[in-house]
């Protein structure tokens, strides 16, 4: 994770400070009605997830899907809507989400108006937020701009720099479906990091890393002060396959967002005819495991490639052609990570309100700093067999944010458009593309 900076935003919905008339909750519930006086982070916003929530294909299928199926989930039908399309759902506008193309546009996603609305946290799952009533946006100053067109509070659950800011971004990012599985856990993860612990210059919260910092106004309005303001982009895996305002933008930094959090290592050793090929990734810079989310439907895995002395392919693992899912190559050396769900059957099942179990295969994150603790190694080994005229290896690592074998499933029960499946991106992770040679390195020989 990176630095802690503090989150500060002026609240104002007016730009102009002689109009102090104070907008209704109607007005302040619209997205657009921030635009003015905080564009920037409106920009950002739109072109996010949160915002993209809502209008997401790949939502509607799934949330189609599972009400189609909720007899035998167990879940309330609210599980999908609650935390795609929250103020939708608290304004009535929705009961299940399935009408969304009729819910006025404002309601869509995850708004401002939600998130600095929230004043408490119920439960650690599930969208488990209570909403003030008061009209009174909730922030991380304690001395925020007056005499606008809208009231403002100092809230430690969007401070950044409080440990409770993470636990409103946990609320919905934790998800316990209808079987009593808890089938995203990023919170939990996070709260069994290094990084929830009260460690100075170690301590971080989900905002700190998502919500990068800079130094500027946060809002337009006459003799708004400089403050630390932060990008309300909140990049993390996955990316809008429709269009959607700053698709580009957004997929960069999703790019540097993986970039940057996994560490590779590759050795090889004098083949023997057993394992001598060994790939390390360590989960250096993510404070909960990876991939993380909705593990289940993530692809991650390393693709391995080995040549002899003329360059000739001569081994290879993870290779997977285009338009065809990892879950669907033969290839019993392959390294992928996930979390895999299972039925009551203990059989493989694709959808998250239809698992009793799952088999979990990601990378932990960092849980001490101490150096004679046996936790303080936390990266995982895969070992491979290159044959013994192996002279090159080539590896990295791909990432699918949903795969294609999920989003087939649902092409094939007639809920999603079969263009978003060919819209989906794989990552190439920079800092696992590795290679090493027999003349660089030698046998016992490692990269980096």
């Amino acid at each position: 994770m990176r630095r802690a900076q503090q989150l500060i935003l002026i609240f104002v919905a007016s730009c102009t400070p002689s109009d102090p008339t104070p907008m209704t909750k109607d007005e302040l519930m619209d997205p657009q009605a921030c635009a003015s006086c905080h564009p920037a982070h409106f920009a950002e916003w739109s072109g996010s997830m949160h915002a993209y929530a809502a209008d997401d294909p790949v939502f509607t299928a799934m949330n189609a899907r599972f009400q189609r199926e909720i007899a035998t989930s167990g879940s309330d039908p609210t599980l999908c809507v609650k935390c795609h399309a929250p103020l939708a759902l608290a304004a009535g506008a929705t009961t299940d989400g399935t009408n969304m193309g009729a819910v006025d546009p404002k309601l869509h996603g995850v708004t401002c108006f939600f998130c600095h609305t929230v004043s408490a946290v119920a439960d650690t799952h599930n969208q488990s937020l209570t909403l003030a009533t008061d009209n009174v946006l909730r922030g991380p100053i304690a001395d925020p701009a007056h005499g606008a067109s809208h009231a403002s509070t100092y809230s430690a659950l969007h401070d950044l720099n409080d440990p409770k800011s993470s636990s409103l971004c946990g609320s919905c990012h934790d998800l316990v479906n209808g079987h009593g599985l808890t089938v995203e856990k990023t919170f939990i993860e996070w709260q069994a990091s290094l990084y929830s612990q009260n460690i100075p210059a170690v301590s971080q919260t989900c905002g700190s890393c998502h919500m990068l910092g800079s130094v500027g106004p946060a809002s337009t309005t006459a003799g708004a002060p400089t403050r630390r303001v932060h990008d309300h982009s909140l990049a993390s895996f996955d990316v809008a396959l429709s269009a959607f305002p700053q698709s580009d933008a957004q997929r960069t930094l999703v790019q540097q967002t993986l970039d940057a959090s996994i560490v590779a290592k590759l050795c090889v050793n004098q083949p023997t005819g057993g394992p001598d090929v060994s790939v390390t990734l360590d989960n250096a810079f993510v404070g909960h495991e990876f991939p993380s989310g909705a593990a289940h439907d993530r692809r991650v895995w390393v693709e391995l490639i080995a040549y002899d002395d003329t360059d000739n392919q001569i081994y290879s693992s993870g290779v997977v052609p285009d338009g065809t899912s990892v879950t669907d190559i033969s290839d019993p050396a392959l390294w992928l990570l996930r979390d895999q769900l299972l039925d009551g059957a203990n059989q493989p099942v694709s959808f998250l309100w239809q698992a009793f179990g799952a088999n979990a295969s990601t990378l932990p994150p960092a849980v001490t700093n101490v150096p004679t603790d046996p936790k303080f190694i936390h990266s995982v080994t895969h070992m491979y067999t290159a044959p013994l005229d192996v002279a090159r290896v080539a590896m990295r690592v791909r990432a699918v944010p949903i795969g294609l074998d999920v989003l087939g499933a649902l092409v094939t029960s007639g809920d999603l458009d079969s263009s978003i499946v060919t819209a989906m991106p794989t990552f190439d992770l920079a800092g696992t593309k590795l290679e090493w040679s027999l003349a660089k390195n030698g046998f016992g020989g490692c990269v980096p």
